[in-house]
């Protein structure tokens, strides 16, 4: 994510994280809801948008570096 973006509707709670933040995509700006868990050092999740009327979803993995 560009630093001048900001996330929207933050929330964490029992090791979950969710928030939304919009993206410019080839010219479009669409919006994309992130839901992760965390577990130590490492998050695991989701991304999930709606671009062109299609639900599109993607796995996402960090890992935090020491």
């Amino acid at each position: 994510m560009a630093p001048n973006e900001k996330l929207k509707d933050v929330k964490f709670k029992d090791d979950k994280l969710t928030f939304s933040a919009e993206r410019k995509l080839m010219g479009n700006m669409i919006s994309i809801d992130y839901t992760f868990t965390i577990d130590g050092d490492k998050l695991k999740g989701k991304g999930e948008s709606d671009f062109g009327g299609q639900k599109r979803e993607f796995d996402i993995k960090g890992k935090r570096e020491k």
